[in-house]
């Protein structure tokens, strides 16, 4: 059976403490599964402040396969992900979060429903079916800010928060550069991605995913805030 060339990024900022930990899942993973996948990851250092890129550094020495993009200055999580796509090798392309919170399991998922060989572009996004009960905050800010994108924006989509999107970018086609052309550097890329490609009528797949809670959240009330305000930036300069 022919290999799917997969790139997988991973943004990472003030990540010392999980870092190693990342590192070990996705190589054992990728290493288990070397039969079916030629791979990548890619880990973009976004500014960050303690040892995230030193622990990088002395990764790749053993892992090969890891490649690292790093950077001075925090700029956000939407600049880090299209940092790292622009450095891809290959045209099926994961992004997950540092914390692993949806497993790379899920890349198996992927490759059963979906031709990844196919000439047309679509993404997958993830649907949190959550595995741990988060605290109350998390559970009624992420319903409100469900229930603010679906008013703003009118689409179908169910969770675009969910930290996995697996990107389907034939050679040939415009997908990767309308991604790199988004503007958001925050948290709110997800749905500016999502609009994007709803209005472009490039096909998004959702998939129901196992979600394994953070109890490290970097999302506070005053992030939240500002998403408010950049979701009515996407949809009102579009």
């Amino acid at each position: 059976m022919e290999k799917i060339n997969i790139s997988v990024v991973i943004p990472c900022y003030n990540e010392s403490n999980r870092i190693n930990n990342c590192v070990r899942e996705l190589s054992d993973f990728f290493l288990s599964h070397r039969d079916k996948f030629n791979y990548e990851l890619i880990f973009v250092d976004d500014g960050s402040e303690d040892n995230t890129y030193e622990i990088l550094h002395i990764s790749r020495k053993v892992y090969p396969f890891i490649r690292i993009v790093t950077y001075n200055q925090n700029t956000g999580k939407g600049y880090a992900v299209r940092r790292g796509i622009e450095e891809c090798n290959y045209h099926n392309i994961l992004i997950l979060d540092c914390d692993l919170s949806i497993k790379p399991h899920v890349l198996l998922r992927i490759q059963l429903l979906h031709n990844l060989n196919s000439e047309r572009s679509f993404i997958v996004q993830g649907k949190r079916r959550y595995i741990v009960k988060q605290p109350l905050f998390r559970r009624i800010s992420g319903s409100v800010f469900r229930g603010l994108v679906k008013f703003i924006f009118q689409m179908p989509f169910k969770d675009s928060q969910a930290p996995m999107k697996f990107i389907h970018n034939p050679k040939n086609h415009n997908f990767k550069i309308l991604f790199l052309d988004l503007k958001e550097n925050g948290f709110a890329y997800d749905v500016e991605l999502l609009y994007a490609c709803w209005k472009n009528k490039i096909m998004v797949h959702e998939l129901l995913v196992d979600f394994y809670d953070n109890t490290d959240s970097r999302v506070t009330l005053k992030k939240a805030v500002k998403m408010f305000f950049e979701l009515l930036r996407i949809r009102f300069s579009s």
